[in-house]
């Protein structure tokens, strides 16, 4: 069931809203569709698969028009689908041109006419007859260009006089056997065949339409694909990247030790690269590499504490990565840039293929993460850019983790310079009328030498105003109130009849409408203020 807008669904269809949540989105199919489009549906679902039909929809002038509807799942962290992300493919055109193709396969066998010619000649799409070479045994092993399409010179990038007359082999000595298979098939079931499938030859993918006409001949429609491809590709590469960055921060969000987190980044990376080691390194100050974690198969060695000069590389190498440069090999034993003695070191740590991506801080090399793989492994740019990014945000996380455990440090100094100080300390937060007046204060924290100085238990001050613990007039809120808005500090001497104190008082603004208070007894303000104790009462407090 639709439960949000698709503003392009509806662009593309004409449906209103209403039109289109709900079941809605049925009724733009052609009602000779709506069958199949349900069913492809429910069956996507019932097999929890992705959507890839071709139907009827309806324009928005009112037509209908040939689309084909793709969707594929957006999974919650759980596993459990969350949405379905879909697109619309106009393909009326193509499903018009397949027609015209099966009206044309009716007239080849009737000679071709001006009218066949004509599209012959003029159609985006390549149309070829071709003729299935067999050898002694019948089976299918080449096949010769009888006819071909101007189109042919765009779509394969070859003459047509240099292609007609020839064999596949002739012009392709290296083609895959399985397009010669697929295209024997066709012929021997006489079954057409619709297939998509990459031609390292011309390094493109196409998508073909095989008919089997007379004999051993056969016809072809087909059209190049690459950038759908590249665009599907582009997509895939995205949620894979989505799914391993959302994985690797669930992993190390909540690690407070700078190790754990650098161990469980590579864990996860190398489960997502299938790989047989990665390693965490840093760099020390005497120009070695320690591994500080690693994670790796069974079977391989541990390099975990392993420190590595860095004169045992390649000078090239170490230019690579003291500038920030990713390094990378796919096959080091084919690699007539690495020396037989670097085979050799390769050869003890079973690896073909390895990628380092160094982390360059204020222009010194501070860590670089390492992937080691057992066999050549081709790296792709997607591929490359992710480990990038995972470095990068290991090193953040790592950063991250040192800071907040510096910040705990300093917070446990704190905390026992607050617990231990012989001078009252309270933190306070204004409270204000809906006006904005300040009438009095509420005790935030307090430390313990405030109990001794107040005479008040804290228990019975944390949390609650001043009003309610002492609920005579209090003359200082005012003053605090300009600690607050100038962040200027206060230095007062004042006398609380409640307990029967001189206390000398500091105030200074720490935040937002918060104020730290420092209430030291003074021996010398007690006896100074003795006297005055009947006279000021509550209200006596002094300046300075």
């Amino acid at each position: 069931m639709v439960v949000s807008d698709s503003p392009s669904w509806r662009a593309y269809t004409g449906q209103s809203l209403e039109d289109w949540l709900g079941e809605g989105w049925i009724t733009a199919v052609h009602p000779h569709d709506q069958p199949y489009a349900l069913q492809q549906w429910k069956d996507a679902v019932a097999q929890n698969r992705s959507v890839d039909a071709e139907f009827r929809l309806k324009r928005p002038d009112g037509g209908w028009r040939w689309t084909n509807v793709r969707a594929t799942r957006i999974f919650n962290t759980d596993g459990t689908v969350k949405k379905w992300l879909g697109v619309n493919i106009d393909i009326n055109e193509k499903k018009e041109i397949e027609h015209q193709h099966l009206q044309l396969m009716q007239e080849i066998a009737q000679q071709a006419t001006n009218k066949y010619q004509k599209l012959f000649n003029s159609m985006e799409e390549g149309f070829e007859i071709l003729e299935l070479i067999r050898d002694d045994t019948g089976k299918g092993i080449d096949f010769r260009f009888l006819e071909i399409n101007p189109a042919f010179e765009r779509l394969v990038g070859l003459p047509i006089e240099q292609a007609l007359g020839h064999t596949c082999r002739e012009l392709f000595p290296t083609v895959d056997d399985w397009w010669i298979e697929a295209y024997s098939r066709v012929v021997d079931t006489g079954q057409a065949a619709q297939i998509e499938h990459y031609f390292k030859e011309t390094s493109r993918w196409y998508k073909v339409s095989v008919y089997a006409t007379e004999g051993d001949q056969f016809a072809l429609v087909y059209t190049d694909i690459t950038e759908q491809k590249k665009a599907e590709a582009a997509l895939r590469d995205s949620e894979l990247r989505k799914a391993f960055l959302l994985q690797l921060s669930d992993a190390i969000r909540d690690l407070a030790e700078p190790r754990s987190i650098q161990q469980e980044a590579i864990r996860v990376l190398r489960q997502h690269l299938q790989a047989s080691r990665v390693s965490y390194t840093e760099a020390l100050a005497n120009k070695t590499l320690e591994v500080i974690a690693t994670d790796f198969v069974p079977g391989e060695l541990d390099l975990a504490g392993k420190c590595f000069p860095l004169s045992d590389f390649a000078p090239e190498v170490i230019e690579e990565w003291t500038s920030g440069k990713m390094s990378y090999r796919t096959n080091v034993s084919e690699d007539e840039y690495v020396s037989d003695e670097q085979k050799t070191l390769y050869e003890r740590f079973n690896l073909k293929a390895w990628a380092n991506i160094p982390l360059v801080k204020k222009g010194e090399l501070v860590a670089m993460i390492t992937i080691h793989f057992p066999e050549a492994h081709a790296w792709s740019p997607q591929e490359l850019a992710l480990l990038e990014e995972t470095a990068e945000r290991t090193w953040a996380a790592t950063e991250r983790a040192k800071a907040e455990a510096t910040s705990r440090q300093s917070e446990k100094k704190l905390r026992t310079l607050f617990e231990s100080m012989e001078e009252g300390l309270a933190l306070c937060e204004l409270v204000r009328t809906p006006g904005g007046e300040a009438v009095d204060f509420r005790f935030l924290e307090v430390n313990p030498a405030y109990e001794r100085h107040s005479g008040i238990p804290n228990e019975k001050v944390v949390g609650r105003l001043r009003s309610e613990i002492l609920p005579v007039m209090d003359p200082t809120v005012p003053l605090y109130e300009r600690v607050v808005r100038t962040q200027e500090p206060l230095h007062i001497e004042q006398f609380a009849s409640s307990v029967g104190r001189w206390f000398e008082v500091r105030a200074v603004g720490y935040g937002p409408e918060r104020f730290a208070v420092f209430s030291p007894i003074s021996a010398y303000v007690k006896k100074r203020k003795k006297t005055c104790v009947t006279a000021k009462s509550d209200k006596a407090f002094y300046l300075n």
